[in-house]
């Protein structure tokens, strides 16, 4: 099971062979768990193991907030692949499915970032976002699509279905593209269609994309961390060995002292020095925030190392 949380999606090139491996039991369970399959493949009628190439990728559209550092747009989907089996059979799979053939070429494609300071490679970038009357973080007015009231509290715009508007499908009366919660930071609390937002005052998002600025609601080294983080100015650092971008947080703050990196995200409460992270190098431009960040860390936490 270990090797399926270890992806080799950013390292595939069209025309790679490759091994599928599908056992019985994502096969069986992945209507349950999610396994890795999308609905096409759920409908396909011989997901299976067994030798293939890579012919495409798929796309993936990134707002801008949560990206990864990869920035707003539409990207090649590096996640997933489209692969063709020997008998032709063509279906798209979850890249945590596939090996190379030859299981050493996964350090020897890997080894080379590791003299580019272990940044995860961007994928190829196919469009610009298109443009929308609101920006994530926009605080909004709903107005109810029944009563056609607005309702008088505000709320933050979190999320933009961008999907919707490179399918031409935003327009449609029941495209609910805009989802509001209570702050940035928070789940959406539901989702609306855009005709029923009404923009009361520019966020902290549009300001920052505006002119690149901090919002003065940003003060704290840990604030301006957070917030670089969530609208994708920090980059993934790649662990080669695991072959994805959790390290172990001893590995991580080793790191971190020598100024390889910056920072670090948890996804789940950190137990000890074997708990594994995400570690963060924000881009050029805020490298002094980096450096505050990288300080406070190690004077907090550099006893576990």
């Amino acid at each position: 099971m270990e090797e399926r949380r270890c992806p080799i999606g950013f390292v595939l090139e069209i025309g790679d062979p490759v091994t599928v491996s599908f056992d019985q039991w994502f096969r069986d369970g992945h209507r349950k768990i999610g396994g890795g399959l999308s609905n096409s493949q759920i409908a396909h009628p011989h997901p299976r193991s067994g030798p293939a190439t890579v012919i495409d990728f798929p796309s993936v559209v990134q707002g801008r907030l949560h990206n990864h550092g990869f920035g707003a747009g539409k990207f090649e989907d590096r996640s997933r692949a489209i692969i063709k089996y020997v008998d032709g059979a063509v279906i798209e799979v979850s890249t945590a499915f596939l090996d190379f053939v030859d299981s050493s070429q996964r350090f020897d494609k890997y080894r080379p970032y590791a003299d580019r300071g272990y940044l995860i490679p961007h994928p190829a970038k196919q469009a610009d976002l298109p443009r929308t009357d609101l920006c994530e973080g926009d605080l909004v007015v709903y107005t109810d699509p029944i009563h056609r009231e607005a309702r008088p509290e505000t709320h933050v715009l979190i999320n933009i279905d961008y999907d919707a508007y490179f399918d031409g499908t935003s327009h449609l009366p029941v495209a609910r593209t805009h989802s509001i919660g209570p702050d940035i930071y928070a789940k959406p609390r539901f989702s609306c269609r855009n005709g029923d937002l009404k923009l009361a005052t520019r966020g902290d998002i549009w300001s920052f994309w505006t002119d690149g600025s901090f919002p003065p609601s940003i003060v704290t080294t840990e604030d301006k961390a957070n917030f670089l983080n969530l609208v994708g100015e920090a980059e993934t650092l790649l662990n080669i060995e695991r072959h994805d971008g959790l390290w172990r947080l001893s590995d991580a703050l080793r790191l971190i002292t020598r100024g390889e990196a910056h920072t670090f995200t948890s996804p789940r409460p950190i137990s000890g020095p074997d708990s594994l992270v995400f570690l963060k190098r924000f881009k050029d431009l805020y490298d002094h925030v980096g450096l505050e960040a990288s300080t406070r860390i190690t004077e907090m936490l550099g006893f576990l190392i």
